[in-house]
């Protein structure tokens, strides 16, 4: 993945919790801001405290990650 595509989904702002995927289906969840990109790495703080370092070229795909909700739908969902 791009440098550019990178550093837009980990610096913006306000924060948006992201799932990283990498080529080998490996997905970290990073639900916090702070991070360290430069034109070949990441660095990003995943579950339990612990960082992760990825190169950028192993990065298959960046999401959002969905908010966390009761599993149901809205009403204005229901009604359509």
């Amino acid at each position: 993945m791009r440098f550019e595509e990178v550093r837009q989904a980990l610096q913006r702002r306000p924060f948006q919790p992201i799932m990283v995927r990498m080529i080998s289906g490996t997905e970290y969840r990073v639900t916090t801001p702070e991070s360290i990109v430069s034109p070949r790495f990441a660095a990003f703080l995943v579950k339990g405290g612990l960082i992760e370092t990825v190169a950028l070229e192993f990065i298959e795909a960046i999401r959002p990650l969905q908010a966390a909700g009761n599993g149901r739908r809205s009403r204005a969902a229901r009604k359509k």
